[in-house]
């Protein structure tokens, strides 16, 4: 669940997305003209940055790790797989507690909130 100030991006995309996609084209161009699509679409690119931020922060942190598994891994070994590998990748990712996202600063908890 992504959160800010209140709003549940996660859930407001999803009844967006459904709703964008039982429309008419006609619908769709009205909401284009009048900047809906443009509002939906930032939200969607911020929480896309943001996810990638955080693959990348995680694997730059799992690097180490790998490393000291027998046999030490490279981030280039993975393979859908290998159990362990997969799990120094979600144990990252979980250890991200916080960064700079595209245009606020973005903390880890159980889930992902924006501030």
């Amino acid at each position: 669940m992504i959160e800010t100030k209140g709003n549940i991006f996660s859930n407001e995309l999803k009844i967006y997305l459904f709703i964008f996609q039982k429309a008419t084209e006609a619908q769709k161009q009205y909401w284009s003209d009048v900047g809906i699509l443009d509002i939906l679409t930032q939200n969607m690119n911020r929480i896309y940055y943001d996810s990638i931020m955080l693959i990348a922060l995680a694997l730059n942190r799992s690097i180490e790790d790998l490393q000291k598994l027998k046999p030490p891994r490279k981030l280039e070994d993975f393979t859908y797989n290998d159990v362990e590998f997969t799990e120094v990748l979600n144990s990252n990712v979980r250890h991200v507690e916080e960064f700079q996202g595209l245009s606020v600063r973005v903390q880890i908890y159980k889930t992902l909130f924006y501030q």
